[in-house]
């Protein structure tokens, strides 16, 4: 099972969770004022120059909010709590960029982890993902 094979039941598993998680493509690709299709099904780009999408080098595949209810002066309100999750499958593991930005995540209040399955997405939902970037 691939990446993206697994990203898809957990994208709806956190939105029976309350959470909403988009896809971050992070990459670069090449556009340009004109591109032509040739012949050998290559494309030549005129005027090219780099887009760069996605977040940042590291940052989760999903990424999104968690609504939480805050106590004291904000009672009742729902707020969005910044939420970012890497997907492995089998023995992927994440790279050093994934896991320091889910570490730095978390340092500041957010929601985020490595997610390898439904329970895995819900421990980080949950307020628990440190757990899930011990031993990957």
């Amino acid at each position: 099972m691939s990446e993206a094979d697994e990203m898809r039941p957990q994208m709806k598993a956190a939105t029976r969770f309350g959470a909403r998680l988009f896809r971050n493509n992070v990459g670069q690709v090449w556009t340009g004022s004109r591109q032509i299709k040739n012949k050998d099904g290559s494309i030549t780009i005129h005027n090219p120059r780099p887009f760069h999408g996605g977040l940042c080098s590291g940052s989760g595949d999903l990424i999104g909010w968690t609504p939480v209810t805050i106590s004291a002066s904000d009672v009742g309100k729902t707020l969005a709590l910044f939420t970012s999750v890497e997907i492995k499958t089998g023995r992927g593991r994440p790279t050093e960029r994934q896991a320091n930005w889910a570490g730095v995540v978390l340092s500041v209040g957010g929601l985020a982890g490595i997610s390898k399955s439904a329970d895995d997405l819900h421990l980080i939902l949950s307020g628990k993902g440190v757990d899930t970037l011990k031993n990957r």
